[in-house]
């Protein structure tokens, strides 16, 4: 019976391998990011340094995470299975395959930054959910089928020097308990940087040194489960102060009255002298119907017959614009009267079932509510 430590030279040599690419390009594409000249400038070498022992750590938990699927394959895997040469295929395929992905990540890691001087965030996300539309607007702008096509040969080779250099190369019998505790160490520190490696670890200070000491696939997945982006980094913003002037200047009307004062809170009372009407109101919202397709507002084929006749004998506002280019972000602000908020639409976080919409303030007034 082998040792548990032989294991990790024979059978469990292709970890390694995952460990080693890993760390690898993720160590050069922050060296590569830092070295642009609109980032060196602000990073020099005392911050280079600082990001590389700061970054080494995110590394290494998305090494280890990457490690255990080949893990978990090689410890289910009987032994004679793992010696023969359809694994080795498989193995130079799968290390092949990994690699393209790595540096796949790497050049999109480079692209990203090119646009908004950050690793992965939550914009990140919404390219892969929206994918249509922004997939299109990549292609149009980069090279992107030659620079596929590019890193095919480094992948192989790369793959190809794997295969040799990290095969299984066990002779002796090991046993599927012997396999599940070698894999212990590994599954362990997976574990361990599950709860320990949090991008709330990151240094405060300059954007760039800030960024450049995360990784760009554990950043990927700390926004995919926080659903929220840095507002005032990627939005452009005012004084606190100065909103406020400018919100209790443009929301005073006649008859109106402010509990607070206008700088401290948009909160309201707003008065009329003619008695209220409780008229039934039913608010329409169709998807993806554009104001060009409307009657109303031009259009001559006739395509909304019944909104035409409805807007000449109700309330038609001519002057609004969509808040954003998704149904949802048209939700929120058809019921709660706000723009767009950083990440993920209110529509689709949780908790959003208490907030002061429009329909609870017809409720108040005594209305059935009905969606």
């Amino acid at each position: 019976m082998k040792s548990l430590l032989s294991l990790w030279k024979g059978r469990f040599a292709p970890v390694w391998g995952v460990f080693v690419l890993v760390l690898v390009a993720s160590f050069l594409t922050r060296c590569v990011l830092a070295l642009r000249p609109d980032v060196w400038g602000e990073v020099g070498v005392a911050g280079l340094v600082s990001v590389l022992v700061r970054g080494g750590w995110f590394d290494l938990a998305v090494a280890s995470y990457a490690a255990l699927p080949l893990l978990a394959w090689l410890v289910l895997l009987p032994d004679r299975a793992a010696l023969s040469s359809v694994h080795r295929v498989l193995l130079l395929g799968g290390f092949s395959t990994v690699t393209y992905g790595v540096l796949l990540v790497s050049l999109a890691e480079w692209i990203f930054w090119d646009e908004f001087a950050a690793r992965f965030n939550f914009i990140a996300v919404d390219y892969l959910v929206y994918t249509h539309e922004v997939l299109g607007n990549i292609w149009q702008s980069y090279p992107v089928g030659r620079l596929l096509l590019a890193l095919v040969l480094p992948s192989l080779a790369i793959g190809w020097w794997w295969a040799r250099c990290f095969s299984p190369s066990e002779a002796a019998a090991t046993s599927l308990r012997q396999r599940a505790l070698a894999a212990i160490p590994v599954c362990a520190l997976a574990a361990f940087s599950s709860v320990a490696v949090s991008s709330a670890q990151k240094p405060a200070g300059p954007d760039a040194i800030r960024e450049l000491s995360g990784n760009g696939i554990h950043d990927f997945v700390a926004a995919f489960r926080a659903n929220e982006l840095d507002y005032e980094k990627f939005y452009a913003i005012l004084p606190a102060g100065e909103v406020a002037g400018r919100l209790g200047s443009m929301l005073t009307g006649a008859g109106e009255q402010w509990p607070l004062t206008p700088d401290s809170n948009v909160e309201r009372v707003i008065l009329d002298a003619r008695p209220e009407r409780a008229l039934n109101v039913v608010l329409v919202s169709v998807e993806s119907l554009g104001a060009e397709f409307v009657g109303y507002h031009g259009n001559p084929r006739g395509l909304t017959p019944m909104l035409d006749a409805l807007s000449k004998e109700s309330l038609v506002f001519t002057g609004v614009f969509a808040t954003g280019n998704r149904t949802v972000r048209g939700l929120e602000a058809l019921a709660l009267s706000i723009p767009p908020t950083p990440g993920q639409s209110i529509v689709k976080r949780p908790g959003n079932n208490e907030l002061f919409t429009l329909g609870s303030i017809f409720k108040d007034r005594g209305y059935a509510t009905r969606f």
